[in-house]
């Protein structure tokens, strides 16, 4: 069966509507399943080229997109509407930051979900930080022009420095210079190496008769305290004997005193000559 002309535009028509409804679904340009989506506010002073329908990121991964632009006046800032998947929780010190696609690509619209042990962010509340700013491209222009600009400015000191003949000799000596100090600390690391080299028998020599030393000083630490026990052990009967000499000896000084003060000194002369 032939399929007349006219049909066959319309099922071409049919299918280019098609093609156009389902890619607009995939580049976002339609929103129609908003009840999937949450809506939050943030606010930025720059959004440095980031426009309305531009993808919401956290960590790479694309999770919304931006729903509305406002420039507030009075305030000097933007407010950004955005709308995230609801599966995907923002906390209290949630905040974000304008993104770009390498070099050359789009921007968009970076989201840090916070510290998850923090509250939740409610639906259609707002984040208290503020948005990162991008980097622009004209900063970092002025910025690598004022890098370039320094650069040529030691060039030509240098060039001052170094041009002519006599320039050229102080760039001779310069390096001449260097290659003598380093054939020195060649030379001087290798004396070093010889130097461990021949000391290596001393220096083993000196392990061996320390190591010797210590285990005679372990052999004779047992007899050692036994004689330090028993010297203590001396040391305590004869402070035993001294002290029971002593408590002897306290009652006669006692009387002695008593009588010195009632004879004023007669009687302690008495009692030394008995003694």
């Amino acid at each position: 069966m032939q399929v007349k002309t006219e049909t066959a535009v319309g099922l071409f028509v049919l299918a280019s509507l098609g093609v156009l409804i389902y890619m607009s679904f995939q580049i976002g340009s339609l929103r129609f399943a908003t009840n999937n989506y949450v809506k939050y506010c943030l606010y930025s002073h720059d959004i440095s080229g980031l426009n309305k329908k531009a993808d919401v990121r956290i960590a790479g991964v694309k999770v919304g997109w931006i729903e509305q632009v406002v420039f507030e006046e009075e305030e000097q800032r933007v407010r950004m509407c955005i709308m995230i998947l609801k599966k995907y929780h923002l906390y209290t010190d949630a905040s974000g930051a304008i993104r770009q696609n390498g070099i050359l690509g789009g921007k968009y619209l970076e989201i840090i979900p916070g510290d998850a042990r923090l509250e939740k962010l409610p639906p259609h509340a707002t984040l208290q930080e503020p948005v990162q700013d991008a980097l622009s491209i004209d900063t970092l222009m002025k910025k690598i022009s004022g890098i370039a600009g320094n650069i040529e400015a030691v060039s030509a000191s240098l060039r001052d420095a170094l041009g002519g003949p006599e320039g050229t000799d102080t760039l001779r000596r310069i390096l001449g210079g260097l290659v003598t100090v380093t054939d020195k600390v060649s030379a001087c690391a290798e004396s070093l190496d010889q130097l461990m080299k021949s000391n290596n028998q001393g220096v083993h020599d000196v392990l061996t008769n320390v190591n010797i030393v210590m285990e005679e000083i372990v052999d004779t630490l047992p007899e050692l305290r036994e004689k330090m026990s028993k010297f203590s052990d001396a040391i305590d009967r004869d402070f035993n004997r001294i002290a029971t000499q002593v408590e002897t000896l306290v009652p006669p000084l006692t009387d002695v005193l008593a009588s010195y003060q009632k004879n004023k000194g007669f009687v302690i002369k008495h009692k030394f000559r008995l003694f």
